[in-house]
């Protein structure tokens, strides 16, 4: 059910004026140019323009959790490649500082990037980058050896204000789990587990979304009930631009108070899918729990959806890998 959800896009003018704001991002002698993986590399111009290699500052334990713990915008969206480059002026203007994701690993240029955080929240920078992780199957590493960009002219003194995060590959299991309905087929796919029944393409799954941090135990307590809420108003606003609070209804998703919505799609046509949401957080770890199904096939399926439900857990953490 990978594409029952739509990724969030930034808008063209916005990504205009921002790009017109790189010049604040690079050193002005030399265009510093954003990391990009190896496939990105391969598929580029056949005779590129001559480029070098700059070096960039080292940052020593104490300047990386400065940077890893300064908070930002949580919006994430659009696929790795395409919002490694935006992010990269993004960051600067968010933290003084360049932030370059790079990765070699196969396939993470074109992986879609969904929201993991209600726009609400401001989430640290390495929150941001856990959630990355966890939706492209990598783990984040800072290593002085990737501190490396191209630049359009040689470069002499190390570049300071620019720091690249490398993502490697890594194998994720979600730390919850659900029961699957008899017959429905299970898939784990890292950050999210996928449910299909055998009369549909598509039935139910969970996601497993960004984890929220405050400063004080108090803060986040609020924040812990807060914020679902705030990210299934998120959700609902897509076809309902007026939502508030009082279009969700409380329940639960195994022990956990869930804020709950539905809708049909299309919106303002004929129904053709029943669309339902389930959001809440077990502690600070965000999740929700979506089902889209064909009207058809509503009365007979949805059922078995609030079956399993009801067995949502957290997974034995000796079986657990992820963040």
């Amino acid at each position: 059910m990978e594409v029952t959800m739509k990724v969030f896009k930034i808008h063209l003018l916005v990504a205009f004026v921002l790009l017109s704001c790189c010049m604040c991002a690079v050193d002005a002698k030399n265009d510093i140019k954003p990391p990009v993986s190896t496939s990105a590399a391969k598929a580029s111009a056949s005779k590129p323009a001559k480029s070098y290699k700059q070096k960039l500052k080292i940052l020593d334990s104490a300047a990386q959790a400065k940077l890893l713990n300064k908070r930002i915008d949580s919006s994430l969206g659009d696929s790795f490649g395409q919002f490694s480059n935006m992010f990269f002026v993004r960051s600067k203007i968010e933290t003084d500082t360049c932030v370059g994701l790079a990765s070699e690993v196969d396939g993470i240029v074109e992986r879609k990037l969904m929201p993991a955080f209600p726009s609400s929240f401001k989430c640290t920078l390495r929150e941001l980058l856990d959630a990355i992780a966890l939706q492209t199957n990598t783990q984040w590493r800072y290593k002085d050896e990737d501190q490396v960009v191209t630049s359009d002219s040689p470069g002499k003194a190390p570049t300071d204000g620019v720091v690249i995060f490398s993502f490697v590959a890594a194998e994720h299991v979600p730390p919850f789990e659900m029961t699957p309905a008899k017959d429905w087929k299970m898939v784990e796919r890292g950050s999210w587990t996928m449910f299909v029944p055998p009369t549909a393409p598509m039935g139910m799954d969970f996601h497993v979304c960004g984890k929220l941090s405050a400063d004080t135990p108090e803060k986040l307590m609020e924040l812990e009930k807060t914020a679902p809420s705030d990210a299934a108003l998120d959700q609902l606003k897509r076809v309902k631009p007026d939502a508030t609070v009082k279009d969700l209804k409380l329940t639960k998703v195994g022990p956990y108070n869930a804020y709950f919505f539905e809708a049909g799609l299309p919106p303002n046509a004929v129904e053709k899918i029943r669309w339902r949401q389930w959001h809440f957080a077990v502690d600070n770890q965000l999740v929700f729990v979506i089902s889209t199904l064909f009207k058809d096939k509503d009365a007979s399926l949805y059922p078995d959806v609030e079956q399993m439900i009801k067995t949502f857990r957290v997974r034995d953490p000796k079986e657990s890998k992820t963040m």
